[in-house]
């Protein structure tokens, strides 16, 4: 093989040369299948891209709400004053704790 510069090999064919060579686009399908797209393709996604997932999507919506600060400064002084524990409130989180557990 004898290389003239950038780009121009000659004499490539000796005893081992290329020879019959085919070029095809990348672009391609290689087969009827990936014609009608029938491939089907398969993926996991681990749990640490679940939990992080999870947790961008719970921010996105922390972010987007609106802050009730009155309801929040009306619950603290109920907590400082004791008043916000009552048997009906700790009833009605049972009753959701349990309905989320199924």
């Amino acid at each position: 093989m004898d290389i003239n510069g950038i780009n121009n090999i000659s004499n490539v064919n000796g005893p081992r040369g290329i020879q019959n060579v085919k070029f095809e686009s990348a672009a391609k399908p290689a087969s009827a299948e990936i014609q009608n797209n029938q491939i089907e393709e398969e993926f996991e996604i681990s749990t640490t891209a679940r939990h992080l997932n999870a947790t961008a999507e719970t921010s996105r919506a922390a972010e987007s709400a609106e802050i009730n600060y009155d309801k929040i400064n009306r619950i603290r002084e109920e907590i400082a004053n004791g008043t916000y524990d009552t048997p009906q409130r700790f009833d009605l989180a049972m009753e959701r704790l349990l309905s989320r557990l199924g």
